[in-house]
Protein backbone atom coordinates (compact mmCIF):
# COMPACT_ATOMS: atom_id res chain seq x y z
CA UNK A 1 0.00 0.00 0.00
CA UNK A 2 1.44 3.13 -1.26
CA UNK A 3 0.69 6.16 1.16
CA UNK A 4 1.25 10.09 -0.33
CA UNK A 5 1.53 12.58 2.13
CA UNK A 6 0.68 16.25 1.57
CA UNK A 7 1.18 18.83 3.90
CA UNK A 8 0.52 22.69 3.51
CA UNK A 9 1.64 24.76 6.48
CA UNK A 10 0.86 28.41 6.51
CA UNK A 11 1.32 31.71 9.19
CA UNK A 12 -0.77 34.86 8.56
CA UNK A 13 0.23 38.07 10.18
CA UNK A 14 -2.61 40.41 10.11
CA UNK A 15 -0.66 43.52 10.76
CA UNK A 16 2.85 43.91 12.35
CA UNK A 17 4.60 46.21 14.52
CA UNK A 18 7.70 46.81 16.98
CA UNK A 19 9.77 49.19 18.48
CA UNK A 20 13.32 49.07 18.82
CA UNK A 21 16.46 48.85 16.28
CA UNK A 22 15.33 47.59 12.72
CA UNK A 23 18.81 45.15 12.98
CA UNK A 24 18.18 43.62 16.28
CA UNK A 25 17.89 39.48 15.96
CA UNK A 26 15.72 37.33 17.59
CA UNK A 27 17.75 36.24 20.66
CA UNK A 28 15.16 37.47 23.55
CA UNK A 29 13.36 34.72 25.16
CA UNK A 30 14.80 31.97 23.01
CA UNK A 31 12.56 29.41 25.03
CA UNK A 32 8.90 31.45 25.09
CA UNK A 33 7.35 33.19 22.74
CA UNK A 34 4.58 35.79 22.26
CA UNK A 35 1.01 33.94 21.48
CA UNK A 36 0.01 32.48 18.02
CA UNK A 37 -2.29 30.05 16.97
CA UNK A 38 -1.62 26.47 16.32
CA UNK A 39 -3.97 24.40 13.85
CA UNK A 40 -3.61 21.62 12.00
CA UNK A 41 -6.35 20.37 9.76
CA UNK A 42 -6.61 16.76 8.90
CA UNK A 43 -8.29 15.75 5.67
CA UNK A 44 -10.92 13.26 5.55
CA UNK A 45 -10.41 10.54 2.79
CA UNK A 46 -11.54 11.40 -1.03
CA UNK A 47 -13.94 9.23 -0.42
CA UNK A 48 -15.97 7.90 2.84
CA UNK A 49 -16.86 4.81 0.82
CA UNK A 50 -15.38 1.71 3.10
CA UNK A 51 -13.55 3.81 5.40
CA UNK A 52 -13.11 4.13 8.93
CA UNK A 53 -11.56 6.75 11.60
CA UNK A 54 -11.24 7.10 15.11
CA UNK A 55 -9.82 9.85 17.92
CA UNK A 56 -8.07 9.94 20.91
CA UNK A 57 -8.55 6.78 23.15
CA UNK A 58 -10.82 4.90 20.44
CA UNK A 59 -7.42 5.01 18.85
CA UNK A 60 -4.99 3.55 21.19
CA UNK A 61 -7.98 0.87 22.05
CA UNK A 62 -8.20 0.31 18.30
CA UNK A 63 -11.88 0.96 18.14
CA UNK A 64 -12.84 2.16 14.90
CA UNK A 65 -16.41 3.71 13.18
CA UNK A 66 -17.46 3.89 10.12
CA UNK A 67 -16.68 7.48 7.80
CA UNK A 68 -20.13 9.47 7.41
CA UNK A 69 -21.04 10.49 4.31
CA UNK A 70 -21.14 14.43 5.24
CA UNK A 71 -18.67 13.78 7.99
CA UNK A 72 -15.81 16.81 7.62
CA UNK A 73 -12.00 16.57 8.60
CA UNK A 74 -10.70 16.63 12.18
CA UNK A 75 -7.91 18.62 13.73
CA UNK A 76 -5.15 18.31 16.55
CA UNK A 77 -3.36 20.21 18.80
CA UNK A 78 -5.64 23.21 19.02
CA UNK A 79 -7.04 24.34 22.49
CA UNK A 80 -10.34 22.08 21.71
CA UNK A 81 -9.63 19.55 19.39
CA UNK A 82 -8.22 16.09 19.98
CA UNK A 83 -4.84 15.04 20.58
CA UNK A 84 -4.97 11.84 18.41
CA UNK A 85 -7.04 10.90 14.75
CA UNK A 86 -6.58 8.18 12.37
CA UNK A 87 -8.22 6.60 9.54
CA UNK A 88 -8.09 3.28 7.73
CA UNK A 89 -9.95 1.16 4.93
CA UNK A 90 -12.58 -0.98 6.80
CA UNK A 91 -11.49 -3.54 8.67
CA UNK A 92 -7.99 -3.24 7.64
CA UNK A 93 -5.76 -1.92 10.09
CA UNK A 94 -2.22 -2.89 7.84
CA UNK A 95 -4.10 0.52 6.62
CA UNK A 96 -4.40 2.69 9.30
CA UNK A 97 -2.49 6.42 9.47
CA UNK A 98 -2.52 7.82 12.75
CA UNK A 99 -1.77 11.32 13.48
CA UNK A 100 -0.63 12.69 17.23
CA UNK A 101 0.33 15.67 19.19
CA UNK A 102 3.38 16.01 20.72
CA UNK A 103 3.05 18.88 22.95
CA UNK A 104 6.48 19.11 23.75
CA UNK A 105 7.42 20.65 20.62
CA UNK A 106 7.71 24.30 20.38
CA UNK A 107 7.27 24.80 16.38
CA UNK A 108 7.34 28.22 16.38
CA UNK A 109 9.14 31.20 18.42
CA UNK A 110 7.85 34.80 17.66
CA UNK A 111 8.05 37.89 19.00
CA UNK A 112 6.31 41.37 18.18
CA UNK A 113 5.09 44.43 19.59
CA UNK A 114 2.10 46.72 18.00
CA UNK A 115 2.96 50.25 16.52
CA UNK A 116 1.31 51.09 13.46
CA UNK A 117 0.31 47.83 12.83
CA UNK A 118 -1.67 44.87 14.76
CA UNK A 119 -0.65 41.57 14.17
CA UNK A 120 -2.48 37.98 14.63
CA UNK A 121 -0.08 34.72 14.17
CA UNK A 122 -1.51 31.32 12.95
CA UNK A 123 0.57 28.92 12.33
CA UNK A 124 -1.66 26.24 10.39
CA UNK A 125 -0.99 23.06 8.84
CA UNK A 126 -3.55 20.91 6.38
CA UNK A 127 -2.83 17.52 5.87
CA UNK A 128 -4.36 14.74 3.63
CA UNK A 129 -3.31 11.10 2.89
CA UNK A 130 -4.16 8.92 0.16
CA UNK A 131 -4.33 5.18 -0.04
CA UNK A 132 -4.09 2.70 -2.66
CA UNK A 133 -5.60 -0.44 -3.26
CA UNK A 134 -2.53 -3.05 -2.44
CA UNK A 135 -2.41 -3.77 1.50
CA UNK A 136 1.16 -4.09 2.68
CA UNK A 137 2.56 -5.58 5.77
CA UNK A 138 5.37 -3.52 6.75
CA UNK A 139 4.34 -0.92 9.36
CA UNK A 140 6.11 2.54 10.75
CA UNK A 141 5.71 3.29 14.22
CA UNK A 142 4.72 7.32 15.72
CA UNK A 143 7.52 9.40 14.08
CA UNK A 144 7.37 13.17 13.30
CA UNK A 145 6.40 14.57 10.88
CA UNK A 146 8.49 16.20 8.10
CA UNK A 147 7.93 18.89 5.85
CA UNK A 148 10.10 20.42 2.89
CA UNK A 149 9.55 22.53 0.26
CA UNK A 150 8.42 25.42 2.72
CA UNK A 151 8.14 28.88 1.83
CA UNK A 152 7.80 32.39 3.65
CA UNK A 153 5.46 34.64 2.12
CA UNK A 154 5.17 38.21 3.00
CA UNK A 155 2.36 40.28 1.61
CA UNK A 156 0.18 43.00 1.62
CA UNK A 157 -3.29 42.73 2.40
CA UNK A 158 -5.20 46.01 3.53
CA UNK A 159 -2.53 48.78 3.42
CA UNK A 160 -1.53 51.40 0.81
CA UNK A 161 -0.09 50.02 -2.28
CA UNK A 162 3.61 49.68 -2.89
CA UNK A 163 4.38 48.82 0.76
CA UNK A 164 8.33 47.63 1.10
CA UNK A 165 8.77 44.73 2.37
CA UNK A 166 11.69 42.56 3.41
CA UNK A 167 12.89 39.15 4.76
CA UNK A 168 15.82 37.85 5.82
CA UNK A 169 15.67 34.39 6.94
CA UNK A 170 19.93 33.00 8.85
CA UNK A 171 19.83 29.19 8.84
CA UNK A 172 21.53 26.96 11.59
CA UNK A 173 24.80 27.01 9.68
CA UNK A 174 25.03 31.13 9.39
CA UNK A 175 23.97 31.35 5.74
CA UNK A 176 21.84 34.56 5.28
CA UNK A 177 19.80 35.61 2.24
CA UNK A 178 17.29 38.70 2.05
CA UNK A 179 14.58 39.32 -0.17
CA UNK A 180 13.17 42.92 -1.12
CA UNK A 181 10.03 44.04 -2.86
CA UNK A 182 6.52 45.50 -2.41
CA UNK A 183 3.35 44.37 -1.56
CA UNK A 184 3.58 40.32 -2.10
CA UNK A 185 7.47 39.03 -1.62
CA UNK A 186 8.13 35.13 -1.13
CA UNK A 187 11.55 33.43 0.03
CA UNK A 188 12.17 29.36 0.55
CA UNK A 189 12.70 28.41 4.14
CA UNK A 190 16.20 26.86 4.40
CA UNK A 191 17.16 22.84 5.41
CA UNK A 192 19.25 23.67 8.04
CA UNK A 193 17.33 24.35 10.95
CA UNK A 194 17.07 26.17 13.83
CA UNK A 195 16.54 29.04 11.38
CA UNK A 196 15.79 32.58 12.21
CA UNK A 197 13.13 35.02 9.98
CA UNK A 198 13.02 38.90 10.03
CA UNK A 199 10.28 40.20 8.60
CA UNK A 200 10.69 44.16 7.90
CA UNK A 201 7.97 46.81 6.79
CA UNK A 202 8.23 50.01 5.42
CA UNK A 203 12.02 49.96 5.98
CA UNK A 204 11.95 48.76 9.85
CA UNK A 205 8.87 50.78 10.73
CA UNK A 206 7.73 47.49 11.94
CA UNK A 207 9.32 44.12 11.80
CA UNK A 208 8.71 40.50 13.66
CA UNK A 209 11.44 38.29 14.70
CA UNK A 210 10.77 34.89 14.13
CA UNK A 211 12.88 31.40 14.98
CA UNK A 212 11.56 28.40 13.38
CA UNK A 213 13.31 25.54 15.59
CA UNK A 214 12.40 22.72 12.60
CA UNK A 215 10.69 19.92 14.62
CA UNK A 216 6.83 20.37 14.42
CA UNK A 217 4.11 18.88 16.71
CA UNK A 218 2.59 16.03 14.96
CA UNK A 219 3.93 12.52 14.79
CA UNK A 220 2.53 9.90 12.29
CA UNK A 221 1.63 6.35 12.31
CA UNK A 222 1.71 4.12 9.11
CA UNK A 223 -0.19 0.82 10.43
CA UNK A 224 1.23 -0.96 6.86
CA UNK A 225 3.42 0.74 4.94
CA UNK A 226 6.50 2.68 5.99
CA UNK A 227 7.25 4.76 2.33
CA UNK A 228 8.22 8.41 3.10
CA UNK A 229 5.38 10.85 3.05
CA UNK A 230 5.26 14.07 1.08
CA UNK A 231 5.26 17.36 3.08
CA UNK A 232 5.15 20.89 2.66
CA UNK A 233 5.53 24.15 4.87
CA UNK A 234 5.02 27.86 4.46
CA UNK A 235 5.19 30.89 6.72
CA UNK A 236 2.52 33.89 5.71
CA UNK A 237 2.46 37.14 6.61
CA UNK A 238 -0.37 39.36 5.61
CA UNK A 239 0.20 43.05 6.88
CA UNK A 240 -2.96 45.29 8.04
CA UNK A 241 -2.00 48.92 8.22
CA UNK A 242 -3.97 50.17 11.93
CA UNK A 243 -4.16 54.37 10.51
Amino acid sequence: MTKNLLTLVSLTLAGLAATGSATARPSRRQADSDFFFTEYDIARPDSSNGFETCSDDDCENGKWRGLEDDEGGADICGSFSASEVGYRIAGDDSSNVRYKCNDTVQPLIVHYTENNFEMGVFWIHTISQTWDNTPSTRKRDFTPLTFQNRVISAFNSECRPNLPLAITVTDASGVTQTVNGTDDISTPVPDALPASVRIDIDGGDSFADMVIPGPEKVLIQFGGDNSEANCFDGLQLAIADLS
